[in-house]
């Protein structure tokens, strides 16, 4: 799953930098630069995944605890 999001990412990439030249550009070598993207995208992801993963766990845990008690 991992290497197939890179690949989508970096698919992406390269499609933006077609559609917008000006706004996107993609320096040489362009393939490790979108593939680069691409995995700083997916790890970026993963990240903001894992942290929004975490307050939502957290935030359970006390409105458990607000609403049944302590045990």
């Amino acid at each position: 799953m991992g290497l197939f999001a890179i690949v989508i990412n970096a698919f992406l990439f390269w499609l933006l930098s077609l559609i917008t030249p000006a706004a996107f550009i993609v320096n040489n070598p362009q393939l490790f630069w979108l593939a680069f993207g691409g995995t700083l995208m997916g790890v970026v992801v993963m990240v903001m995944e894992a942290f929004l993963d975490w307050i939502g766990q957290n935030s359970a845990a006390k409105l458990r605890h607000n609403f049944i008690g302590a045990g």
